[in-house]
């Protein structure tokens, strides 16, 4: 299986396969291994998956040494596999510190992660980046009235529906449908009441304010101090699947110390708060397009 995975003239499907086995197996030899593919462009992202389910500490080393080559949906992987552990997620915050990840790479999903460990200084830190996360009604209700201020008629005639599907792609893709692309984290939203400005506003700045059972998350705290945050999607008698933003990850129950449920949805808060004025107005035009439009040369 080792040989398969490693050998560039192989399928990709052969080689994810025989990779999916060799990570199933686990041992001490799986982590060496797959940080040697965290350069390969077929198994990069299938690597750091699996490298999150690993404890060894070269792997924040070797994933940001990889990380500017790259392709985005390897990026996110790399990046929720970092905010796994509270060690990786050190690791992490002095990477964006020093500039070898830009800040704009993390998701809000990626924020409130980190701030599931209940660390004060990396709690600091996304305060400092991100904004300390609202939570009162009151606060949400003026998020909106901002918002919904500059996504005026007018403001929304000059959005750029092309240039904010390639936002959609980066911030909403991975978790949602549209016009048939897209995650089956979240609902599909082909169907939603999506030119109603208000709609759009509530769902996006408060997701969890009405949310169904299907879409509240689950933290799930590890013996080893690993902390995951998601949606159990299967549970048996051994292990537990959990969605997180990158994709499933498989849980052993008894590597797992306690599993707190939270009335939360999966879709973080957050969202808007790194985009430019642009760059909203672009998102909400693409959001109420009645259909597909081309992405951007």
């Amino acid at each position: 299986m080792k040989k398969t995975a490693l050998d560039a003239n192989r399928s990709p499907e052969e080689r994810a396969k025989a990779l999916d086995s060799l990570i199933g197996k686990g041992g001490p030899s799986l982590p060496p291994l797959l940080q040697g593919l965290l350069k390969d462009p077929v198994l990069a992202e299938p690597a750091l998956k699996g490298l999150a389910g690993t404890d060894d500490p070269k792997t924040p080393t070797a994933i940001l040494d990889a990380y500017a080559a790259l392709a985005l949906p390897a990026k996110r992987a790399a990046i929720n596999t970092l905010s796994f552990k509270p060690a990786n997620a050190r690791a992490l915050m002095k990477a964006v510190q020093d500039g070898k990840i830009p800040k704009k790479d993390l998701t809000a999903y990626t924020v409130r992660q980190l701030r599931s460990f209940g660390d004060k200084e990396i709690d600091a830190w996304t305060n400092q980046i991100w904004g300390v996360a609202k939570t009162s009604n009151d606060q949400k209700l003026k998020e909106i009235a901002k918002y919904k201020a500059v996504l005026t008629p007018d403001a929304l005639k000059t959005g750029d529906p092309s240039a904010g599907r390639a936002l959609f792609a980066k911030t909403c893709m991975q978790c949602h449908t549209l016009y048939g692309e897209g995650g089956k984290v979240g609902p599909d939203l082909t169907g939603s009441n999506r030119q109603d400005i208000d709609y759009l506003m509530v769902n996006v700045v408060d997701p969890s304010a009405v949310i169904a059972k299907d879409y509240m998350v689950s933290l799930i705290y590890m013996k080893d101090d690993d902390v995951y945050s998601g949606i159990v999607t299967k549970d048996d008698d051994t292990s537990i699947s959990v969605t997180v933003e990158s994709g499933v990850q498989v849980l052993q129950k008894s590597d797992i110390k306690e599993i707190k449920h939270s009335e939360l949805s999966m879709m973080p808060e957050g969202l808007l708060t790194p985009l430019s004025k642009t760059e909203l107005i672009n998102l909400v035009s693409y959001l109420r397009t009645p259909a597909q439009v081309p992405l951007p040369k």
